[in-house]
């Protein structure tokens, strides 16, 4: 149990400074919530292209 609970091997926090800026950057919920509206209209813009593009091949009698 002492092995377990000794510092030994604790990581320096200088090492991990700027590590924590990056990932606290996408946790922001507004950065989130951007992100979430872009894949949503890239997933509609999608769907919008693929059903354009069979009426197109209906037209064409594909």
């Amino acid at each position: 149990m002492n092995a377990i609970r000794s510092n030994f091997c604790a990581p320096n926090d200088h090492s991990f400074s700027g590590e924590m800026r990056l990932t606290s950057a996408f946790e922001d919920p507004v950065m989130r919530e951007m992100l979430l509206s872009v894949r949503d209209a890239v997933v509609g813009l999608g769907m919008q292209v693929v059903f354009r593009v069979t009426i197109l091949l209906r037209r064409w009698n594909y």
